[in-house]
């Protein structure tokens, strides 16, 4: 379990870590990506739901 805090990260080089170090490092970071993406998704969807942009009633056909 990566014990530091967020604030923590980056604080160290590449070549100062252990491996261990290096790996809880990647997974913090790896994890912040994903809440990041998630909550970006989130409000893009929201945002096409209340612009009516996703989900139209009636789309003219084309051609």
């Amino acid at each position: 379990m990566n014990t530091k805090g967020s604030s923590d990260i980056g604080t160290k080089r590449p070549e100062e870590m252990t491996q261990a170090e290096r790996r809880a490092e990647i997974e913090a970071l790896e994890g912040r990506r994903r809440r990041l993406i998630m909550v970006l998704n989130e409000s893009v969807w929201q945002y096409e739901k209340e612009s009516g942009r996703r989900y139209p009633t009636h789309r003219p056909k084309r051609g």
